[in-house]
């Protein structure tokens, strides 16, 4: 049985940042119609060096391409930066394979898609790993972009960063995982990923982050009733020379 959902009027305005890349350009294009969907305001950034240019579309580039490390961490805190130009009630961040397939729940906390971690040498300051999608309620951004730092790195990896930011704040999450309203892996590939993914969804889960492909895009917008947000774009298959170009491009430097 699918939960009810919470009328989008609670929620006044909302205000979506998209962290992609020149590499996923075709996944930024395909999910395009759904951040719209769901949002009053829409922002790209992705790094100078590999930009994702769309028509129609707030756009900022800011630092190298790197896919977690201190540019990684630097980009990342910009763009959260940047948002807060649109004075919404609620800021939504996702990477370029997520997407909410509705607008947030309204909440004091910040919310994500939560993994808890099970080991406690692991080498991480923080006590979990939050996925996007990331919710903020407007107050809790403000303070977050004038208090946080980079310390812990955490290695780079900018959910982890994340995480120590704010248990460093005493800002609390709401895991959209935990209370079912989520799914999320770096890339959703296997069948019983998939299964759970789509299972989710089905009971009103909405929070979702890993669809790289048209395949699993266009099911889980089956299950959600929203066929008519899905953009038949086709994957496309990076060649191994462009690649080898790209590489040799940043030796060069």
């Amino acid at each position: 049985m699918r939960r009810q959902e919470t009328p989008s009027f609670f929620i006044v305005r909302i205000a979506t940042t998209i962290f992609t890349f020149g590499g996923g350009r075709e996944i930024t294009q395909r999910h395009l119609p759904i951040w719209r969907a769901h949002t009053d305001e829409l922002l790209l950034v992705f790094p100078c060096d590999d930009p994702c240019v769309l028509p129609d579309v707030d756009l900022i580039a800011h630092e190298v391409s790197n896919k977690y490390g201190m540019p990684c961490l630097k980009r990342q805190f910009f763009g959260m930066k940047a948002a807060l130009r649109y004075k919404a009630d609620y800021y939504v961040f996702i990477e370029y394979d997520g997407f909410l397939l509705r607008r947030p729940e309204p909440r004091d906390a910040v919310q994500a898609n939560v993994f808890h971690r099970k080991r406690d040498d692991d080498g991480y300051a923080a006590s979990f790993c939050p996925h996007f999608p990331w919710v903020f309620p407007a107050a809790v951004l403000e303070r977050f972009v004038a208090e946080a730092n980079f310390e812990p790195f955490e290695r780079g990896f900018v959910d982890r960063w994340l995480a120590a930011q704010m248990e460093r704040l005493g800002i609390p999450f709401h895991g959209f995982q935990d209370s079912g309203e989520g799914y999320s892996r770096n890339t959703i590939q296997y069948d019983e990923e998939k299964e759970a993914v789509l299972s989710c969804v089905e009971s009103g889960g909405y929070a979702i982050h890993g669809v790289k492909t048209a395949e699993l895009l266009k099911s889980i917008l089956a299950k959600a009733g929203r066929l008519d947000l899905f953009l038949d774009i086709p994957d496309q298959k990076k060649k191994p020379e462009k690649r080898i170009h790209r590489i040799l491009g940043v030796l060069k430097k």
